[in-house]
């Protein structure tokens, strides 16, 4: 870690001469992991709640490159309300795919810092010495006396490689039935491709650049059209979800005792305050007051796309081994 300087993809950082305030900075970070739409960011949030770990923020994402500069100058606060008067111009209090308000302190996930600057999404030896980097830097400004709090969808079918970057690292799983899950990652990749996400093309300039080429928006708008005969968006999304899944099983056995622990969205959802307190407990972590976190949940029933639902059979089918280990009902 910070054995030399390293460069990344050509981003303007005034942080770069102040890495040195780094070199006593350490931490092993506790990652939530799950398949996209599964539920992660609801469990970041509660996690966020307890006041117990420092957490990744929109501000640590969209700001990365000046965190180091703001601290130094005292203007942190300062640059955080900026930036939510961007945000708030831009229309932007909402993630967009959802009604889940998003502001500078919402709980970001760590591909947003790795993407736009090793063009990459998960953690690799390419990008490892950013991500401990971007892991110093948050601990740096936010106090080193908790620990580090992340997450990574992408990352759900990469924590061997993860466990072997990072030794000391600890996960937390959540899982969702899949035909849930499947029903609103086809949604949400529907929304952004048919109404455009300002959100998603300032964190990904390349992204930002897709969604201006009208060849590549008309047809990404067919390709997860409800009207599209053959679907391929779709099979893409249930092979890609089933692949994962399949993933987590073969290997989740391999990780040591004690590092990690799974929960699922919908025991969640039913009893937050116990399933947190056994989240938390595995961590060795205890709140200093009490929380209840009933109140930050508001579950709502998904409805089924209609082309979920018409392949709903099958799909149970194909994932009854994900469904099994998971206590969910097999077909």
């Amino acid at each position: 870690m910070m054995k030399k300087e390293r460069k990344f993809n050509k981003i303007s950082s005034p942080d770069r001469e102040r890495l040195d305030v780094l070199k006593g900075v350490h931490c092993a970070p506790i990652i939530v992991l799950g398949e996209h739409r599964s539920g992660t960011t609801l469990l970041y949030r509660l996690l966020a709640m307890t006041d117990c770990f420092n957490v990744q923020t929109a501000y640590h994402a969209m700001c990365y490159d000046r965190l180091l500069t703001d601290n130094a100058e005292g203007r942190g606060d300062a640059a955080r309300e900026e930036l939510n008067r961007r945000l708030a111009g831009l229309n932007l209090q909402t993630r967009l795919v959802d009604s889940i308000p998003f502001d500078a302190d919402y709980p970001e996930e760590y591909c947003f810092v790795l993407q736009p600057r090793s063009g990459r999404f998960r953690l690799s030896e390419k990008n490892l010495p950013l991500f401990e980097e971007m892991c110093r830097k948050i601990q740096f400004i936010s106090g080193r006396d908790r620990p580090l709090l992340l997450k990574n969808p992408f990352d759900y079918d990469n924590f061997m490689t993860v466990k072997r970057l990072l030794p000391n690292v600890k996960f937390i799983f959540i899982h969702r039935h899949p035909i849930q899950v499947l029903s609103s990652q086809l949604r949400m990749v529907r929304r952004n491709w048919a109404e455009g996400n300002p959100l998603n093309q300032r964190y990904s300039r390349t992204y930002a650049r897709l969604q201006r080429n009208r060849i590549v928006t008309g047809f990404m708008r067919w390709a997860t059209g409800a009207d599209s005969r053959i679907q391929p968006a779709r099979r893409i999304i249930v092979d890609r979800a089933l692949k994962r899944a399949n993933y987590f099983l073969d290997n989740v056995n391999s990780l040591p005792a004690g590092a990690y622990s799974t929960t699922r969205y919908e025991d969640l959802c039913a009893d937050p305050n116990g399933e947190m307190s056994r989240i938390l407990k595995s961590l060795g972590v205890e709140p200093a007051g009490s929380v209840d976190f009933r109140k930050a949940i508001a579950p709502r029933p998904l409805e089924l796309l209609p082309e979920i639902q018409e392949i709903a059979e099958s799909v149970l089918s194909r994932f009854r081994r994900v469904l099994s280990y998971h206590g969910y009902a097999t077909p």
